[in-house]
């Protein structure tokens, strides 16, 4: 009977003691938050800005030195393949040119000794296939040699094989078709100048040389 009364007693003082432990805890709940409370004088109040925030595009700018040229693949420099003074300027900037045409016309020895040795290789070739051809006919007929008319033969094909590498020479210097037409033909072609011509077809922009300068 004792025993049954401490085991009631020992479970009265565990209930009080949880009892005491949940009011306290209770108590720190239902505690009221302390709220603060800022008051803003007017010229506080004028240095508040209010904005709208919304989504807005962003660039960001990167400096960096560098360097504005041509494209090297679509711009190209003239050389004028001889040398000489410049008579005529036939182009000015940002003139718009097709390829092949007449840029500068240039007074140059180059380009007469070229149209001289053009003129004289075009002479012998012709003389000479007239030779290989006489006495191709002359050998037939037994009147010379074929030796001899063969001899004919290669003297002809030196000569035709001189007078196309000066007219390629000729070319290199862009020499005037119609002029090369006339030293075929026999005529007397009328004193000029080199031409410089455009490689390709573009706008002129840069002009480096002028009228009397000496290109060499």
């Amino acid at each position: 009977m004792v025993a049954k009364v401490r085991r009631a007693l020992s479970v009265a003082v565990l209930a009080a003691a949880l009892a005491c432990c949940s009011s306290g805890g209770d108590d720190s709940q239902a505690a009221p938050a302390a709220t603060a409370k800022v008051a803003l004088t007017p010229a506080q109040r004028g240095h508040i800005r209010l904005y709208t925030i919304a989504p807005s595009p962003f660039e960001r700018v990167v400096q960096a030195p560098g360097v504005v040229d041509f494209d090297n693949d679509q711009a190209t420099s003239v050389v004028s393949p001889f040398s000489g003074p410049v008579t005529r300027l036939l182009v000015v900037l940002g003139q718009q040119v097709g390829k092949g045409q007449s840029l500068a016309i240039v007074q140059s020895a180059d380009f007469a000794s070229a149209a001289g040795a053009y003129r004289k290789a075009v002479a012998t070739a012709r003389n000479a296939r007239k030779l290989a051809e006489a006495d191709k006919d002359l050998a037939a007929h037994n009147g010379i040699s074929q030796r001899e008319a063969a001899q004919a033969q290669v003297d002809a094909a030196g000569a035709e094989a001189d007078r196309d590498a000066a007219l390629q020479t000729l070319l290199a210097l862009n020499a005037d078709p119609g002029a090369i037409r006339a030293i075929q033909a026999g005529r007397d072609v009328a004193r000029g100048g080199g031409v410089i011509r455009a490689p390709i077809a573009g706008t002129i922009v840069e002009r480096p040389i002028t009228p009397g300068q000496l290109l060499q």
